[in-house]
Order: structure tokens, then sequence, then C-alpha cells
């Protein structure tokens, strides 16, 4: 679009005397109102597409947000199961100690008191089947928590992803944001130029009636002196 400047713009120079005695030239503007309302038009429709991309970016980083939520709660939920685990797998080795140690205890005593080995090789047994359920729950313990770190770590990695996302959606909402403000800037500066040169032609048309009507003048009283 083209620009208005000192070289394209209509000047209007004083017309001297001598010059009202010969024809007046009549200046003509290089200004092209169409063209101006073109670019005003093109203006606008920039201004459109940026605030729908604007909107969208908006959208988008909204779903996104949403969706770091619930992988933020996932991983809290993840994290709160392990630690349950973890607790669990402790009371069971602080079991399996225990139980180990009155294991150790009855072996003694068998040794001490054969008279009791019947009853103390019963109760061993049983406390070696316990020990063996102990030790099957510390080992799906084990496996679980493996498990759940995986998942956390999956989470995590997704966590940072999202996040990475967000940011490039917040830069792009920011960069759309941005194009808009200037387009709205130079629209209004269009605008206030269109206006601008509106009232320009308006007064030179005004000085180019008067400069007309003054050599019809002189050129009258011209005639009437001749005659």
């Amino acid at each position: 679009m083209g620009r208005v400047t000192p070289e394209n713009s209509l000047v209007l120079k004083p017309v001297s005397p001598e010059q009202m005695e010969g024809t007046l030239p009549i200046a003509q503007s290089e200004f092209d109102p169409e063209t101006l309302r073109s670019g005003l038009r093109e203006f606008l429709q920039e201004l459109r597409d940026a605030q729908r991309e604007r909107e969208e970016v908006r959208g988008q980083l909204v779903s996104l947000q949403r969706e770091l939520q619930e992988v933020t709660g996932e991983r809290d939920s993840a994290q709160e199961r392990l630690m349950q685990l973890n607790g669990t797998l402790q009371e069971s080795l602080e079991a399996k100690r225990s139980l180990e140690g009155k294991l150790s205890t009855l072996q003694t005593a068998l040794q001490e008191h054969e008279e009791r080995r019947g009853k103390c090789e019963c109760e061993r047994r049983v406390l070696n089947e316990r020990i063996r359920e102990l030790e099957r729950i510390a080992l799906n313990t084990h496996a679980e928590r493996k498990r759940l770190e995986d998942q956390c770590g999956a989470l995590r990695a997704g966590e940072a992803r999202l996040e990475a996302e967000r940011r490039h959606l917040r830069e792009a909402l920011e960069l759309a944001e941005g194009r808009c403000s200037r387009v709205e800037l130079g629209r209004r500066s269009l605008e206030a130029e269109l206006q601008r040169l509106k009232q320009s032609m308006a007064e030179k048309e005004t000085e180019l009636q008067t400069a007309q009507q003054r050599q019809q003048s002189a050129l009258k009283q011209a005639r009437d002196h001749f005659n």
C-alpha cells in the first residue's frame, strides 16, 4: 500500500498576480482513496484472523491445563499408593524379623525341652508357613512398588511434556496478542491518516474553487478594462 509522503502529497502554492492573468493549473493528487480502503480492509481481515488464532490458542491452553491437572492427580494418587505399599512392606519385614526371632527362640527351646518337641514342631511349621507367606507378600509388594515407580516416572515425563507444551502455547498466545495489538494500532493509524487526507482534500478543493473564482474575476476585470 502506498504511503503519503512529501513527494506524493498535494502541495498548494500561493498564486501570484501574474499567474492569475493566465490559465491557472489545477493540481492533481496522486492519492488513491480506494487503495487506502483496500488496505484498511486487509488490516481488518488480518485483525480478525489474529483474534481467531488467539481464541484457538486459549482453548488449547485451557485443555492442556485440564489434562495437566488430571495427570497431576493420577501422579499424586500413585505416590500415595506407593507410600502405603512401602509402609506395608516395612510392616511385613518387621513381622518377618519378629517371626524369625520367635522361630529361633522356639528352636532353642526345642533343644532344651525335647519333651515339648511335638508341640514346638507344629508351631514351627506354622511359623515357617507364615514366613513363606510374608515372603510372598514382600515379593508382590516389591513388584507392585516397581510398577508404581515406573508409572510415576511415566507420569512425571508426561507432566514435563505437557508443561513444555503449555509454555509453547502460552508463548504462541502472547505472540498472537502482540500481533493483534500491532494490527489494531496500524488500523487506527490508517483510519486517522484517511481522515486527515479527507480533510486535506476538502480544504484543497475549497482553495481550488476560491482560486478559480479569483481567476474568473480577474479575467472579467481584464476584459472589462480592454472593452
